[in-house]
């Protein structure tokens, strides 16, 4: 499927909104005209012709004219919404695959929930192509069209039109400038305070066992209450600014009708000539109008684009590297630094090593030393700073994740399950061979719990399924270890187990290493699996590391690499 999808998603011509259909959506624009630019000649013709002569026949051939243009310009009006509704649509699914992807991979890299409101942005950019504010745009077309026929039917007329529609056009700006990033502000403090309630509220035992329900309620509706005053300021912007517009458009109106009474006076112009002349300036006048009206629309949709572009371009697809030819099997980690964002020291710095096949590391420090980023950098989940990871030749960073995670297991400390029943959640999915998802719940030591459960491997796993702690942990072990892994990796797999469950995850491990995996275990307690690891690594602060000194490091020098990155 992703190979149908544009490679460069944050470009409207690679979603169909290209030349052609601009080109196309701008005469269908102009089509729409017809009615209006007939109705300004009949009037013209029948005010200042018809009415002298009295003859009904052209009145009637007048109004079948009309009636033509009128459903012309309702055709064209027509084809162009179902243009901007197909624009939208394929929008829609060009970018809600890709879209997604690159804010899952940045809440992986952010660790946070950051990016997560892709959908969201996706309804809004298709709310907004499909809404008032986008043909407002395109008549704009048509409103230039019309001040140049004003002009041509008087001079005088055309520069009043031309500094009516200045004006409208300056306030249109303004609404931009000066309303959008109050209105922006607004937002993102409303989207901010109902993110931090809805991640306290994810703790609801806790919220409620210790009584802290009022205090959040409380701090909540505070900052609520100021993100609710800056949208209320950022309206109040708007709503003077649409007044304004009102204003503009009435003195133009009125412009015009003093004009062209001065020109009826003088004799050098018609009663239809300035009826003519205020039908264009109201036409002219509208699309700034309706930018201004839907100001709120089209800006939300415009920063919904900013964000999607923004995640696409930090986030989006990755192009695979080739596998490298002369890389070792197993796994290589070479030159590997990281450093994030705002920190002032690195989190990992120049670490080097190579994991033979069956290989078992610990991996030890202190809370805050860089752990978890490791594995995340490991299982390319995070975006190198220096170096690269190989396994068996493959660049984790750089390749494709569908490929790649079939053939590595992870157990996080967060156990997420999905909510669907146990043999979905081992199997990585729907369809997966029953003997494979059996094989993997037996290694992980999960099949007799399973077989305890009231509907067995049929039985629902999600968040609200009842199972415990746990018997959660034991299931994601069992999809870890599901297709015997090239990679196993586990971040303090001992959380939450009893001496049983422990003794499962210690065979588990053994199991996977027997057949063949590179194992990785983060732990508080080495001595859990200090039997079962043939290598341990330390990090401390700052990006320093070091081998234990009774297992081998990468070719005999593990020493040395520890004191080049840490000085």
């Amino acid at each position: 499927m992703s190979a149908a999808l544009p490679r460069q998603p944050g470009r409207l011509r690679s979603l169909g909104l290209g030349p052609g259909t601009v080109l196309t959506l701008l005469l269908l624009s102009l089509g729409g005209m017809l009615g209006l630019l007939d109705l300004v000649l009949s009037v013209f013709h029948i005010t200042d012709g018809v009415l002298e002569t009295k003859n009904g026949s052209t009145v009637l051939a007048l109004m079948l004219v009309f009636l033509l243009a009128v459903l012309l310009s309702a055709w064209y009006r027509h084809r162009r919404e179902a243009l901007l509704q197909a624009v939208a649509e394929r929008f829609g699914v060009a970018m809600r695959v890709r879209a997604m992807q690159a804010a899952i991979r940045r809440a992986a890299r952010t660790d946070s929930a950051a990016g997560l409101g892709a959908l969201r942005d996706i309804a809004a950019v298709q709310r907004l192509l499909t809404g008032e504010a986008v043909s407002g745009l395109l008549d704009l077309v048509g409103a230039a069209a019309a001040l140049a026929l004003v002009f041509y039917l008087n001079d005088g007329f055309g520069w009043i039109l031309a500094g009516g529609m200045a004006a409208t056009g300056l306030l249109a700006w303004l609404m931009g400038r000066v309303v959008g990033p109050a209105a922006a502000e607004a937002e993102a403090a409303i989207g901010a305070g109902a993110d931090a309630l809805s991640g306290r509220l994810l703790h609801a035992d806790v919220v409620r066992g210790l009584g802290q329900m009022p205090a959040i309620l409380t701090r909540w509706q505070r900052r609520h209450e100021t993100a609710l005053g800056l949208a209320e300021a950022a309206e109040a912007r708007g709503d003077a600014l649409r007044e304004l517009q009102g204003v503009v458009a009435l003195l133009t109106g009125f412009g015009i009708l003093g004009t062209g009474i001065l020109l009826v006076i003088e004799g050098r112009g018609t009663i239809g000539l300035v009826l003519a002349a205020l039908l264009l300036a109201r036409f002219a006048l509208a699309p700034c109008a309706i930018l201004i009206r839907h100001w709120r629309g089209w800006q939300a949709g415009l920063r919904a684009w900013a964000r999607l572009r923004r995640v696409l371009e930090e986030d989006g697809e990755v192009a695979p590297k080739p596998v490298v030819a002369d890389a070792p099997a197993g796994l290589v980690v070479e030159g590997l630094g990281f450093q994030p964002p705002g920190r002032e020291r690195p989190v990992i710095a120049g670490l080097g090593f190579a994991l033979p096949l069956g290989s078992v590391l610990l991996i030890e420090g202190a809370n805050g030393t860089g752990k978890t980023t490791l594995l995340r950098l490991i299982l390319g989940l995070l975006p190198p700073g220096s170096g690269r990871v190989l396994l068996d030749g493959q660049d984790t960073w750089f390749c494709d994740r569908g490929t790649l995670g079939a053939r590595i297991g992870y157990l996080p400390q967060d156990i997420q399950l999905l909510e669907a029943d146990i043999v979905t959640n081992i199997g990585r999915g729907p369809g997966a061979p029953p003997e494979l998802v059996v094989a993997a719940a037996r290694a992980a030591g999960a099949h007799d719990m399973i077989g305890r459960q009231p509907m067995g491997y049929q039985t629902p796993a999600g968040s609200s399924a009842g199972l415990s702690a746990g018997q959660r942990r034991l299931v994601a072990l069992a999809r870890a270890l599901y297709g015997n892994p090239r990679l196993l990796v586990l971040d303090e797999p001992e959380i939450g187990l009893d001496g049983a469950a422990r003794q499962a995850m210690r065979a588990a491990v053994e199991h996977a290493r027997l057949n063949g995996a590179v194992v990785l275990v983060v732990t508080h307690e080495p001595a859990t699996w200090a039997d079962l690891a043939d290598r341990r690594l330390r990090l401390g602060e700052g990006g320093a590391w070091e081998w234990d000194a009774d297992g081998p490091g990468p070719s005999g020098h593990g020493q040395e690499l520890h004191l080049a990155a840490a000085g």
